[in-house]
């Protein structure tokens, strides 16, 4: 079973509170409106929506320390995520948990604040890397933004789809479209069934 996380699972983006929350308002203001930029140009179509999304998360967190970081997360999935939880999608997942199903989240979001949450859960997760050096995290991330075709290709990297006989795929965006056509069911918005192979 396939979930996208933010806007499916969840009733709200989860990655622009992570950023939010993880300064006191004066610097979390100016960090802000430092970001701007960045989004007006992905808005005027002068970067791409992963470059603008990179180049934010590291006005946010270029220099952290690892371990500082680490703790931020930690405390982010244990106490914010469970409030965006959209309870309805939610009890599909734990449905299919309970049913002995394997569960991964396929989510553009950092993997390091995901996976604490999914651990919880007892579900796999493949998310976007965050790339850290000498203890620190560059502001950049480790691999491609897991969204579109880089979630079917990191699907298909993590998970041998033929050993399935049905898979199931729940999203919510055009983003999440190559990573559904992969299933036998697909599910948008939570949720009507857009597909049945």
């Amino acid at each position: 079973m396939l979930f996208d996380f933010d806007g499916t699972l969840t009733c709200r983006d989860s990655l622009g509170a992570f950023l939010w929350n993880a300064y006191p308002i004066i610097p979390r203001m100016w960090r802000g409106i430092r970001a701007i930029p960045f989004w007006l140009m992905y808005q005027l179509g002068a970067r791409s929506a992963d470059q603008a999304k990179e180049a934010i998360f590291g006005i946010f967190f270029a220099g952290w320390e690892v371990e500082r970081f680490r703790k931020y997360c930690e405390a982010f999935a244990h106490t914010s995520i469970p409030s965006m939880i959209r309870t309805p999608v939610y009890r599909i997942l734990q449905y299919h948990r309970r049913r002995g199903d394997k569960v991964w989240i396929v989510s553009a979001s950092p993997e390091d604040y995901l996976q604490p949450w999914t651990h919880a859960q007892g579900v796999q997760l493949i998310a976007t890397p965050i790339e850290k050096k000498n203890g620190r995290l560059t502001g950049r991330f480790a691999g491609p933004n897991c969204r579109g075709q880089e979630k079917v290709r990191r699907i298909r990297e993590n998970i041998d789809l033929a050993a399935y006989d049905e898979i199931i795929a729940y999203g919510d965006s055009p983003d999440d479209y190559p990573m559904m056509k992969l299933a036998h069911q697909a599910y948008y918005r939570p949720f009507q069934r857009i597909r049945s192979g």
